[in-house]
């Protein structure tokens, strides 16, 4: 698993690549000195004494939130999420988080969640947990939401993915974890004392072409995208 870290600028590289394209996300959940990796595949996952790990989701998150503590054998936190009549919506934290390790999952599902009541959720849960001392918040979105709109293409459009990753940040997120990000360049958009951490899917989807397609033959096989970015 190779993941690129944009605090710092550091590689590194923890272990064997595995079937599915969500494990990238399920193991770098984890820090580098807390996993023990080996070709021959995950070993036991070291947690720090005093920081247990938590894990949270937004609706919409559900499928990847289960396969990842199926993987990693974590909690799952509790909290509640209301919509009022006008529209407003409203967190509610149903435990402790003081001193926890805490992870907000945050996945994006069109068809249980618009994308931007979806994001509001985010902002409100991050600063819930924010309020209750937990020992670090990391924020794991597998897409960026607004990613595309990375630069401005005439005078006067705003850049949406870097106020974003500001405003989760002044919520109170300390480390953000994604996947591919449209623009290698939107590294920079992590806000001062943040980490950012992007995750690379080529060799997953790559061994999942391979092992999905029947009498796949490299030499005869083409893949294709709508753009050089979509590569």
């Amino acid at each position: 698993l190779k993941v690129r870290s944009h605090f710092g600028s550091r590689q590194w590289h923890t272990g064997q690549a595995s079937p599915v394209c969500f494990d990238a996300v399920m193991t770098a959940m984890v820090s580098e000195r807390d996993v023990d990796m080996t070709f021959g595949g995950p070993q036991a996952i070291r947690i720090p004494l005093g920081h247990p790990p938590v894990v949270f989701a937004v609706p919409g998150s559900r499928d990847l939130v289960d396969q990842t503590l199926g993987h990693l054998r974590w909690q799952q936190g509790a909290c509640a999420f209301k919509t009022f009549d006008n529209g407003e919506v409203s967190v509610k934290l149903e435990q402790s988080v003081a001193n926890r390790d805490v992870f907000v999952v945050c996945a994006r599902d069109d068809g249980e969640t618009e994308v931007n009541l979806s994001l509001m959720r985010l902002m409100l849960l991050i600063d819930a947990i924010r309020g209750e001392a937990p020992y670090r918040v990391t924020i794991v979105l597998p897409c960026l939401e607004y990613a595309r709109q990375d630069r401005r293409v005439v005078a006067g459009e705003a850049i949406p993915p870097k106020l974003l990753l500001r405003c989760m940040r002044t919520a109170g997120a300390d480390r953000f974890l994604t996947m591919d990000l449209h623009n290698q360049a939107e590294a920079a958009f992590s806000p001062a004392g943040a980490v950012l951490d992007e995750l690379s899917a080529d060799r997953y989807i790559a061994h999942f072409i391979r092992t999905t397609i029947a009498d796949f033959d490299q030499d005869r096989f083409l893949v294709c995208a709508t753009n050089g970015g979509g590569m």
